[in-house]
């Protein structure tokens, strides 16, 4: 039987190298990278694409967890899953930033087939959160949308951490002023 955290290892593993070596990254690799035989790797993962898709739910996973995280005052009302997910993007979290960099994750997720399918459950996740959050689905969609943009310009140089934080309070601005004024959904 193998011990518990092989899986995790293998995923772990997995994503450090697919990020550093792209495709080119083989099982045999990142077998010896997790500690473990290639037969113990195809154990959890018969396929790299199986892998990949599993490295990318890992990601996805993470990236919700560390935006949850960061909700305050569940009880204020509309907008506090909107606020942790622009904090998260903008500033307070390093590893969200880190998602959003297209010359980190991207590469994995564009070269996976699978992940399409892991994208779309994702991004169907997040619609439901986002739409029971309280905030007006136009509005909701702008900030979330210019909040990750602002993560990947950060993340290659394009603003710097002054603009980046300019637009962080804007992007909060639009969401307390959207819930103050009542354009919240009920």
């Amino acid at each position: 039987m193998p011990r518990p955290s092989t899986r995790p290892a293998i995923v772990a593993a997995a994503e450090q190298l697919f990020v550093e070596r792209g495709h080119a990254a083989t099982l045999e690799q990142i077998a010896a990278a997790a500690g473990v035989s290639k037969g113990g790797l195809l154990y959890h993962f018969a396929t790299k694409e199986e892998l990949r898709a599993a490295v990318c739910r890992e990601v996805v996973d993470r990236l919700w967890s560390v935006v949850h995280q960061l909700v305050e005052e569940p009880d204020r009302g509309g907008g506090v899953l909107l606020s942790a997910y622009v904090r998260a993007l903008t500033g307070d979290s390093a590893e969200a930033a880190r998602i959003f960099a297209p010359s980190a994750l991207a590469p994995l997720f564009n070269e996976t087939p699978a992940a399409i399918d892991v994208l779309r459950d994702d991004a169907d996740r997040w619609r439901r959160a986002f739409d029971s959050d309280g905030v007006e689905q136009r509005r909701s969609l702008v900030i979330r949308h210019s909040a990750e943009g602002a993560a990947t310009a950060a993340a290659e140089g394009y603003i710097d951490a002054k603009e980046l934080h300019l637009i962080r309070l804007e992007l909060l601005t639009m969401i307390e002023t959207a819930v103050h004024r009542g354009e919240s959904v009920s």
